[in-house]
């Protein structure tokens, strides 16, 4: 199940800091879109270039997102 949200670390305005914000709006637009279909994007501008490491992220909260419901519901089958 994807999440219902993505979340943005402060170290995100350092990291794109060389974007512009039309760059920026692309980069979070992008992120979103991952997050609710699960299918990488393909950002057009310099954003493109922080994509994958940002999607990388999005993708591991989910997996532990993913494994904490699973360790909850098998405690509630004890």
């Amino acid at each position: 199940m994807r999440g219902q949200y993505i979340r943005i670390l402060n170290s995100w305005k350092e990291e794109t800091a060389a974007l512009t914000d039309a760059e920026k709006g692309r980069l979070v637009d992008a992120l979103i879109d991952y997050q609710i279909t699960g299918q990488d994007q393909q950002p057009e501008g310099n954003e493109k270039f922080i994509y994958p490491l940002m999607a990388d992220r999005i993708r591991r909260d989910n997996e532990v997102r993913e494994q904490k419901k699973a360790e909850r519901q098998e405690a509630r089958n004890k």
